[in-house]
């Protein structure tokens, strides 16, 4: 095989380790995380160096024991999914309510799937390199 085509591997290899352990991860977090009902309570806006203003919901959630909690979610999109004043659900951490996520399919699962994709793509193209003809 060639050294592209190791590399190629190498990384499909490593994309494949990291999707494995941010599944894992989240259903741990899944497991242990109570949910709270939250209000977007503002929109935190960056620009990409050529595309437009994204946008990312800051959501205030109460725990059970009334600890008020502000929770900013790393999902950019635009336009915004949310606006102010919206009702969602919060997924957080009953030890460490900091450590939260807006309930969202997208917000678990589509790292994992982006990174694992990845994965495979570069072992596929490894595969092909290794068994084309030299």
């Amino acid at each position: 095989m060639s050294t592209i085509g190791m590399v190629f591997g190498s990384l499909g290899l490593a994309a494949l380790i990291i999707a494995f352990v941010l599944y894992i991860r989240q259903r741990s977090f899944l497991g242990k995380a109570q949910m709270a009902r939250g209000v977007v309570t503002s929109l935190r806006a960056t620009r990409d160096l050529e595309g437009p203003d994204m946008y990312a919901p800051v959501v205030e959630f109460l725990t059970p024991s009334g600890q008020k909690t502000t929770h900013q979610s790393n999902l950019y999109s635009s336009p915004s999914n949310y606006k102010i004043g919206d009702q969602v659900e919060v997924l957080y951490e009953p030890a460490k309510p900091s450590n939260a996520q807006i309930k969202s399919w997208k917000l678990s699962y589509v790292p994992t799937l982006i990174v694992c994709g990845l994965g495979v793509i570069f072992a596929l193209i490894a595969a092909f390199m290794f068994l084309a003809p030299e």
